[in-house]
C-alpha cells in the first residue's frame, strides 16, 4: 500500500496517524541524523551554506520582479492602456553587447498566424503606437503615491532606475485600435457535484455582464457528473434562453483536462479562453486579450486572478493579498524581466490553434503548468497581462487551502521530473528564459525540502552536545529578517497598484504581512509533505470545494433589520 500524506482528507483517526508519520519523517528522522552527526564533532557548514545560496537566490529573484513592477510604474507604464515592452533582461543584454541582436529564438512562422498577412511586415512596436479603443479599468486613487511612502527604503533603487532610463527605456505600447475581436471561444470548466452552487451565477456573469465580441463568440461548458442533478436542467433552460451558450456533458470524465480535450475539437473560434467555474470576468477581458494574439508574437496571454470572497474570513483576506502579490507583481515582473509567464488554469486566452497542438495530459497533478512547459520547449510564446482582471473564490478553510496547495506543490515536482531536461535542450528558450525557468523548476524541486531543513538543524544544533552554532543562528535570523522586509515590499507595491474594484485594503495588507513568517512555514510544511506524497507513489486528486461567498454576519443582520 502506497504511503500518503494526505492531511485532513480523512478522519480524525488516520489523520493523526499521517501527522505521526509526518514528524517522524520530516523532523524526528532529520534530527536524529544531525545530533549523531554534530556529536561526532562534525559541522554543518556544507549544508548552511546550500541553504544560503539558495535563499539569496530567491531574494534576488523576488526583489528583481518587484523593482521592475515599480520601474514600469514609476514611469506610468503600469496605466493599463499602456504595455511596456517585455524583455528588460534580454533589452539590457543587447544594449551591453551581451546578447546579439538577432539572438532571441523565434518559433517558425505558423500557418494559422491569425490576419498575421497584413500585418507581417509591420513590427509590433509600431502597430501597437495607436490608441486604446478599450475602458480604462481604474486604479485606487493615490495607487503611486501608496507605493512611494510604503516604500521609502527603495528610493536609491528607483533612482538609479531612471538613471539608466534613457538607455533602457522599453517602448510603451498601446493596444491597436484598428483590430476588433474575432469570433471567440470560452471554454468554462465544471464539476458539477462540487460547483452546482455557482456554476449558474457564473454562467449569468458571462452572457450579461461580459462585452461579446462583435464578430460573436460561443460560451462552452465542459462538465462532468457522476450523477444526475437537477441543476442540469436548470443549464439547458439557460441555454434555450441564451443561444451562444452551448453544454457539453461529458461522460466518463475524471479530470479538467479530460473536460478540456473534450471541448477542443468543439471550438469555432480564432481565440479560446479557459476558465474555470468560479471565475467571473471583467467586461473588458476578451477585448484586451486579442490584441496580444492578434500580432502572432504571442500564443498565450495569461490575465490577472483576484479573490472575491476576500471578505469571507481572515483565512480569504491572507489568499486574495497572496493572490495579488502572485498575479500583479510576481508573474507581471517575470513577464516585464524575462518576456516569459505561465498559463494559470485559468483566465488564460490561447489561440485556438496552438491550444489544439499542446493539449492537456489527464493525468497530471497541474495540467495548467505541464502545459504551460510543452509549450515553451516547442516554441509558443506567453505573456502576462495584469490589466486582464477576473475574480475567483478563495478556499475558506485551512482543509481546503492545504489540500489545493499540496496538489499545486506536487504538480510542479512532477513537470519539473519530466520537463527539466526538455527546458535544458530547448532552442526555443533564449538565454535569459532558459534560466529563469530551469530556476523555476529546480526551486520546485529542492526549495523546500532544503529550507525545511533550518527546522530540525536549529533543534539537533540545540540538544545535541555540540557548542551552538552562533553563527548560524545569526544567520538564519538576518535571512528570515530579508525575507520579511522583501514580503513587505512586494505587498506595499501589491496594495499601491490593485484595481479600484478589490474588496482588500491596506489592513489586509498589514495582516498579511504581520502573518507572512507563519503563512511561509505553513507553505514549507505543505510543500515537504507534497514531496513526500511525490516520493511515495502517491497521486490523490482532491477537489477544492467551491461554495457562494458568505456574507458577513453584520450585513446579514443589518438586512433582517430592514
Amino acid at each position: 500500500m502506497k504511503l500518503s500524506l494526505a492531511l485532513f482528507a480523512e478522519p480524525a483517526l488516520a489523520c493523526a496517524r499521517r501527522l505521526f508519520w509526518v514528524s517522524t519523517l520530516l523532523l524526528w528522522l532529520p534530527m536524529t541524523v544531525y545530533i549523531t552527526w554534530l556529536n561526532q564533532g562534525y559541522s554543518l557548514w556544507l549544508l548552511q551554506g546550500v541553504l544560503v545560496v539558495v535563499s539569496m537566490v530567491g531574494l534576488v529573484v523576488i526583489n528583481a520582479e518587484t523593482a521592475v513592477v515599480i520601474y514600469g510604474a514609476w514611469g506610468g507604464a503600469w496605466s493599463l492602456n499602456h504595455r511596456p515592452s517585455r524583455g528588460l533582461i534580454q533589452h539590457l543584454g543587447r544594449r551591453l553587447g551581451l546578447f546579439r541582436s538577432d539572438s532571441h529564438p523565434i518559433a517558425p512562422p505558423k500557418k494559422d498566424s491569425l490576419e498575421k498577412v497584413s500585418l507581417e511586415k509591420v513590427s509590433l512596436e509600431k502597430v501597437l503606437l495607436e490608441k486604446v479603443p478599450l475602458e480604462k479599468v481604474p486604479l485606487e486613487e493615490g495607487s503611486l503615491a501608496g507605493v512611494n511612502s510604503g516604500l521609502p527604503c527603495l528610493a536609491g533603487g528607483i533612482q538609479t532606475l531612471s538613471m539608466v532610463r534613457s538607455t533602457l527605456e522599453p517602448k510603451v505600447a498601446r493596444l491597436p485600435s484598428a483590430l476588433a475581436a474575432p469570433f471567440t471561444s470560452v471554454v468554462v470548466v465544471a464539476y458539477l457535484p462540487n460547483e452546482q452552487d455557482i456554476i449558474e451565477d457564473t454562467l449569468l456573469h458571462w452572457l450579461t455582464q461580459v462585452t461579446p465580441p462583435a464578430a460573436g463568440w460561443e460560451i462552452i461548458l465542459a462538465y462532468n457528473t457522476p450523477t444526475p442533478l437537477p441543476v442540469e436542467s436548470r443549464l439547458q433552460a439557460l441555454a434555450r434562453r441564451y443561444p451562444a451558450l452551448v453544454l457539453l456533458p461529458v461522460a466518463q470524465s475524471h479530470s479538467k483536462a479530460e473536460n478540456l480535450n473534450m471541448a477542443l475539437p468543439m471550438v469555432r473560434g480564432e481565440m479560446t479562453g479557459i476558465f474555470d467555474a468560479d471565475h467571473h470576468p471583467a467586461a473588458d477581458c476578451l477585448g484586451r486579450a486579442w490584441p496580444w494574439l492578434s500580432q502572432g508574437r504571442y500564443d498565450v496571454v495569461q490575465g490577472r486572478n483576484m479573490i472575491r470572497n476576500a471578505e469571507d474570513s481572515w483565512l480569504t483576506q491572507l489568499i486574495a493579498v497572496e493572490f495579488e502579490c502572485i498575479y500583479g507583481v510576481s508573474h507581471y515582473g517575470r513577464s516585464l524581466l524575462a518576456d516569459t509567464a505561465l498559463f494559470g488554469g485559468s483566465n488564460g486566452y490561447w489561440r485556438t490553434a496552438a491550444l489544439r497542438q499542446v493539449g492537456f495530459h489527464s493525468t497530471r497533478l497541474t495540467e495548467d503548468i505541464d502545459a504551460t512547459v510543452r509549450g515553451l520547449v516547442g516554441g509558443y510564446r506567453l505573456v502576462h497581462d495584469p490589466a486582464i482582471v477576473t475574480t475567483e473564490l478563495a478556499p475558506d478553510n485551512l482543509r481546503g487551502l492545504w489540500l489545493q496547495r499540496q496538489r499545486w506543490s506536487q504538480g510542479w515536482l512532477e513537470v519539473a521530473g519530466l520537463h527539466l531536461g526538455r527546458v535544458l535542450r530547448s532552442p526555443h528558450l533564449d538565454a535569459v528564459q532558459k534560466p529563469y525557468w530551469l530556476l523555476m523548476l529546480l526551486f520546485s524541486q529542492c526549495f523546500y525540502p532544503l529550507v525545511w531543513q533550518v527546522v530540525p538543524m536549529l533543534l539537533s544544533i540545540f540538544v545535541s552536545d555540540h557548542d551552538r552554532d552562533l553563527d548560524f543562528e545569526t544567520l538564519n535570523l538576518v535571512l528570515m529578517g530579508l525575507l520579511t522586509v522583501s514580503v513587505v515590499l512586494q505587498v506595499a507595491v501589491a496594495m499601491g497598484l490593485r484595481p479600484a474594484g478589490s474588496t482588500y485594503t491596506r489592513r489586509h495588507g498589514l495582516m498579511y504581512c504581520l502573518l507572512s513568517p507563519v503563512y511561509f512555514w505553513l507553505k514549507v510544511l505543505i510543500g515537504m509533505v507534497a514531496v513526500v506524497n511525490h516520493l511515495c507513489g502517491s497521486r490523490v486528486w482532491h477537489v477544492t470545494a467551491r461554495t457562494k461567498s458568505k456574507p458577513k454576519r453584520w450585513r446579514a443582520a443589518l438586512r433582517e433589520v430592514k
